[in-house]
């Protein structure tokens, strides 16, 4: 991967922390290790692309708990457990609140279980291009003057100018003036750029 990929390892057990760590060595991946649930949440700095390998059963919080502050700080990292217990329920309220996938310790398969990390960091890397586009759109959004959002959202659902004009008490040249500061704040160079910003954006304008 070009990018730098970081694999949390979260255990209790230290010598399972090195056997993964050394596993995901030889696959030119780095990895933080962390002894505890509890400690994962307070140390971990975010990383893209990452992924975090969580085992369920700890002393201080259990790995499911470990999921629920996830998915409301960082719903976007992708978890995978490890368990020492052929626990089916567990590994289904897992999956059901978002787990990436489900490996029962020490006898996963390696191969399975590498290239389930490296989809997990593939998918992370993704998720997060994505996220930082987003904000860039939002960042261009937060440019446009009231009337500038209102010409836009007339023009990117199909108005011409004279309905623009009409409707909103303006002349036509008001309207393509208005019109091409939007293009020029949002940095689209013809109305189908504007057409699919405006479906990127659409939860921050309703």
């Amino acid at each position: 991967m070009s990018e730098r990929a970081i694999v949390a390892i979260v255990d209790d057990d230290p010598a399972v922390r090195s056997a993964l760590g050394l596993l995901i060595d030889s696959i030119g991946v780095t990895t933080r290790s962390y002894s505890s649930g509890m400690a994962f949440l307070d140390q971990w700095v975010a990383a893209s692309p990452a992924c975090v390998l969580l085992d369920i059963r700890m002393p201080d919080i259990s790995g499911l708990d470990v999921q629920d502050r996830l998915l409301e700080a960082d719903p976007d990292l992708p978890v995978i457990f490890l368990t020492s217990y052929g626990d089916v329920q567990i590994a289904v309220r897992a999956f059901k609140k978002g787990a990436f996938d489900f490996f029962e310790k020490p006898g996963f398969n390696r191969e399975e279980f590498l290239a389930s990390i490296q989809r997990a960091l593939r998918v992370h890397g993704e998720r997060c291009r994505r996220q930082a586009h987003l904000e860039t759109i939002r960042g261009r959004l937060r440019r446009l003057s009231e009337r500038e959002r209102e010409v836009m959202e007339r023009v990117a659902t199909g108005d011409s100018n004279r309905r623009i004009a009409s409707d909103l008490s303006i002349s036509e040249r008001t309207v393509e003036v208005h019109r091409g500061r939007v293009m020029d704040k949002l940095e689209v160079h013809s109305l189908a750029e504007l057409v699919r910003l405006r479906q990127r954006i659409e939860p921050d304008i309703h």
